[in-house]
């Protein structure tokens, strides 16, 4: 068990794991695991402008993209918050 004393001398030599909001790009992969859905519908929601638009991660034409991280769990919580909000 970390004690307060042990947690921060931990955090000083592993910053990086303080911030546990830090820009972080995502793979299709696991934003398929995140949120349920399938690599078409993805793209499909994402070309309807209903999804977040993925990142280029190079300029070359093979280059991968990438989710913001941050934004695909933004959209999970709003989907969650609307069907709250959906009356039954």
């Amino acid at each position: 068990m970390l004690t307060g004393d042990t947690m921060n001398a931990s955090l000083s030599i592993h910053p990086q794991s303080a911030a546990p909001l830090s820009p972080r790009l995502i793979r299709l992969p696991e934003v398929k695991h995140l949120t349920g859905l399938s690599r078409t519908q993805i793209y499909r929601l994402e070309a309807r402008g209903k999804f977040v638009k993925r990142v280029k991660l190079g300029s070359g034409p093979a280059s991968g993209t990438a989710w913001p991280e941050s934004a695909v769990l933004q959209w999970i919580a709003d989907r969650i918050a609307d069907s709250a909000q959906a009356p039954e």
